[in-house]
């Protein structure tokens, strides 16, 4: 074999690899969208497994990606198949969030708005807060308010006071809850929330891929 022909089959390989790994990236994109269309019916409770779902999902694309990253040569294979993967949970999380977005005034939403604030109250261990919602939900989020002292109070045993803070906070959904003093916060919003998510997809590619 001439040293052109070994360019050649190592780019075909090169060529190969890539072209599995858009169509993977594609699939689970069309399978994501398929998933978070279910939350236009949903109550909260549906809501929190979508957000499972997609770890479950990328952790079996993982172990898809890994077999591939076996047949590859070298260590470049394995870090392009790792860029397309990070790609993939970028693309997850936009759609993810733009559906919370689409979900705005719907009763699921609602639903999801109390259970976190309520979640921020209980995790605060505060009798008086103040709740930053993002800029389009701040009635939305005032209009829980009641629900969610009320259900903070069954868990608790305590009344809360709620207030909406005056201004704004700078992420695209859900809530920020804050003690009386701001010297504690609970962080419930919805790219903070998916961000976990995040973290422990990329943790789950480093290991299977990079592990000595």
């Amino acid at each position: 074999m001439t040293i052109n022909e070994s360019d050649q089959d190592k780019k075909r390989l090169i060529e190969n690899i890539r072209a599995e790994a858009e169509a993977e990236a594609e699939k689970i994109r069309v399978d994501t969208e398929r998933a978070i269309a279910a939350l236009v019916q949903s109550h909260s409770a549906q809501i929190e497994r979508i957000e499972a779902e997609e770890v479950r999902r990328a952790e079996e694309q993982i172990a898809q990606l890994e077999k591939r990253a076996h047949v590859a040569e070298s260590v470049a294979h394995r870090r392009r198949d790792l860029a397309v993967k990070s790609t993939v949970i970028n693309e997850i999380t936009r759609r993810v969030e733009e559906r919370f977005r689409e979900l705005r005034g719907s009763d699921a939403y609602r639903e999801a708005l109390t259970d976190w604030i309520v979640e921020g109250v209980v995790g605060l261990g505060a009798d008086n807060v103040t709740v930053a919602a993002a800029p389009e939900e701040g009635e939305l989020a005032r209009a829980v308010f009641a629900e969610a002292a009320r259900r903070a109070k069954e868990i608790t045993g305590r009344s809360v006071s709620l207030s909406l803070a005056e201004r704004p906070h700078g992420g695209s959904g859900g809530v920020l809850i804050n003690d009386k003093d701001a010297s504690r916060a609970f962080d419930n919003r919805v790219g903070t929330r998916l961000m976990r998510y995040r973290n422990q997809i990329q943790r789950m590619i480093h290991q299977r891929l990079f592990a000595s």
